[in-house]
């Protein structure tokens, strides 16, 4: 009897995870500065600008019999490649918002970045899908690099002149 019910356990616990596990989430498309598309989860260069608009064109889907209520996806700026990632903005899809026989959704979420939030090499943005039972899914991620602000220093620090 106890083999059974654990049986039934795993049971129940397999199906309810793969049925709210299936939704993918990927970034379509990256407009850098309205001119600039940027695909593949290629390298995005901000190159000396002190701030830069990116739009984030991306796509979920999902099983057709799958019920959603409202997923939450979020656009996440990485300072480096240890940090989760700070949110720069967000879209909510609601259930109702499902196309091509409930399948699919397409969205775009602009943001803003300044050079000072990323770092010369290291920094990505990415985006992240929360449904209402929070399953998570992230996009890849696409890296982000800056012009270095060249440095110098003078030596010695000091001299007398005569």
């Amino acid at each position: 009897m106890k083999s059974k019910i654990q049986l039934l356990i795993i049971l129940i616990t397999f199906c309810t995870t793969s049925t709210y596990a299936q939704i993918t989430t990927e970034i379509i498309d990256v407009l850098v500065n309205n001119q600039t598309t940027v695909n593949n989860c290629s390298l995005i260069d901000i190159e000396d600008n002190s701030n830069v608009s990116l739009t984030i064109y991306f796509k979920l889907t999902k099983p057709s019999n799958q019920a959603l209520g409202t997923t939450n996806v979020k656009a996440l700026l990485k300072y480096s490649n240890s940090s989760y990632g700070n949110e720069k903005g967000n879209y909510s899809v609601q259930s109702n918002s499902w196309s091509n026989n409930d399948t699919e959704f397409y969205g775009q979420i602009p943001i803003s970045i300044s050079e000072s939030e990323i770092q010369v090499n290291g920094s990505s943005i990415f985006i992240k899908s929360v449904t209402d039972s929070n399953v998570e899914d992230d996009s890849c991620e696409y890296p982000l690099t800056k012009t270095q602000v060249p440095t110098f220093t003078i030596s010695p620090t000091t001299t007398g002149v005569v």
